[in-house]
């Protein structure tokens, strides 16, 4: 099962409190990305490149409107192709316990298909969860990734969002 976190517009509802909104709105540097329960982060650009050996950063930014991956050589993850989910939109609900996130999309590897995952997510200070059903059927109930769920983990860089490059609006 080949998924990417492509980008995701944020759309907070009225049932979500201020404080996780305001929470989530930064720059998050993304440290685990399993799908499957194997480590997945290459796919994101990831690592030091043959060129320049330098190690690369995939970044998961929110502002209040949006979110969106910054892969590893800081262009928007918009990729189809390997890519078989592009998030478009979520809701949270930090009312359910562990709080609870549904992420509405496309699937497919040309992003044909509209779709909702159903997640779960929590912040802590600067860390920040996301574990998501791929299949979409059902909601996660633990922080980790199997056979049907996907997790990422991030930790925060900035309370500032970083922008999308000019070039990729």
């Amino acid at each position: 099962m080949r998924t990417i976190f492509v980008g995701l517009l944020l759309t907070i509802g009225s049932n979500c409190l201020a404080d996780d909104r305001e929470d989530l709105v930064g720059t998050w540097k993304i440290t685990v990305y399993q799908d499957d329960g194997r480590d997945r982060l290459s796919r994101l650009g990831v690592g030091p490149t043959k060129k320049d050996k330098k190690p690369h950063v995939a970044k998961l930014v929110f502002t209040k409107d949006e979110c969106y991956i910054l892969r590893g050589d800081g262009r928007r993850e918009m990729a189809s192709g390997l890519a078989n989910a592009g998030f478009k939109s979520c809701m949270l609900n930090p009312s359910t316990s562990p709080k609870s996130i549904d992420i509405d999309g496309f699937a497919g590897k040309n992003n044909e298909k509209w779709k909702t995952y159903m997640g779960i997510y929590k912040i802590d200070g600067d860390k920040l969860v996301i574990c998501y059903c791929e299949q979409g059927k059902t909601r996660p109930t633990k922080f980790e990734s199997d056979g049907a769920n996907n997790l990422f983990e991030a930790q925060r860089i900035s309370k500032d969002p970083q922008p999308i490059p000019v070039n990729q609006n």
